[in-house]
């Protein structure tokens, strides 16, 4: 059975290694280029912890509540795909009811204790986004694998109805060991303002168990709801749009001579029909005024003198005194 379940995880790993690696090269054959390259940014966010798999514990897990910070990186591929590649402080673990456990102090009992385990990883995702809130804003899709670091582990018991670090709240330590290295997936939605600011929900779920072989702990595996925002630095404008350069004042063009204005206006008349016909009117006038009203008439013949003319006085020159 524990073959058949490696053999079933390392199948499953090495066919969404292939899958990542098929939609990493499209995204590069088949779409333009984005404008803009890298961008880094920054995220926290609230961790819903458990344990996922078949064991008696895994079964009795509860949600345990944590945190997550970190640095991310984003680098587009096109104007709706990119790569997203983050380092997180992550904590995860469980929560669990109805715990049998002996206080340091005898004098004190409780017969419903409530166990709660903080573990601490640093997660590496390498996710593939897709959406327009990969290079812009807008939604996004983001899916890949991760792997993750044990840092920490810590186990605390306290009765119930005490708060987190009430007087009566002891740390234990079972005998169970962290798995060193932990390898997983992560799935989920996001979107991205121009200004920077995103968020995003998701899940995150391991591959390989929590505990070593030897801690016979069972089939253990660490599943987390994410809750995240994250601002990516000096995303004043909208990533993948290149920033439009501002216009240049232009000066007003210079007026034409006004002779110019004045000719094109008398075309302009000259084309009014109101205007034609006015002259049109006037053109009439004068010709009636032409043949019908009255002429000098000019009689020649015998014993007619002929008309005289005026002649014009000779103009005399003025004498000037000569001197001598």
């Amino acid at each position: 059975m524990k073959n058949l379940h490696s053999f079933s995880v390392s199948h499953f790993c090495r066919r969404g290694a292939r899958l990542l690696s098929l939609a990493f090269l499209l995204s590069l054959t088949n779409q333009a280029q984005a404008q803009n390259g890298p961008r880094l940014g920054l995220k926290a966010g609230l961790n819903l912890a458990t344990y996922t798999g078949g064991s008696t514990l895994a079964r009795q897990a509860g949600w345990q509540p944590g945190i997550a910070a970190g640095a991310l990186l984003t680098y587009p591929l096109s104007n709706k795909s990119g790569l997203q590649m983050e380092a997180l402080y992550s904590q995860k673990g469980m929560r669990q009811s109805r715990y049998n456990h002996l206080y340091r102090d005898p004098a004190f009992y409780s017969a419903d204790n409530i166990y709660r385990v903080s573990l601490a990883y640093l997660d590496m995702p390498v996710l593939y986004t897709y959406g327009p809130g990969s290079s812009g804003s807008g939604f996004f899709v983001a899916a890949g694998p991760q792997l993750s670091l044990a840092l920490s582990k810590r186990e605390f018991v306290r009765p119930r109805g005490e708060a987190v670090g009430g007087p009566h709240e002891e740390m234990i330590s079972a005998d169970r060991r962290l798995a060193p290295v932990a390898a997983g997936y992560v799935a989920g939605l996001g979107y991205q303002l121009t200004n920077g600011l995103g968020a995003e929900v998701r899940y995150t779920g391991d591959f390989t168990r929590v505990f070593s072989p030897s801690s016979k702990a069972g089939s253990v595996y660490n599943g987390v709801l994410q809750l995240q925002l994250r601002f990516l630095l000096g995303a004043k404008n909208c990533p993948g749009t290149p920033a439009e350069p501002r216009p240049r004042p232009v000066s007003p063009a210079p007026q034409p001579y006004p002779a110019t204005r004045s000719t094109a206006y008398l075309d302009s008349l000259s084309r009014d029909p109101k205007v034609r016909r006015v002259v049109e009117v006037l053109s009439i006038l004068s010709w009636l005024d032409f043949h019908v009203g009255s002429r000098p008439v000019y009689r020649s013949g015998p014993g007619v003198p002929p008309p005289t003319r005026r002649q014009p006085a000779p103009r005399t020159r003025a004498e000037h005194p000569v001197a001598y």
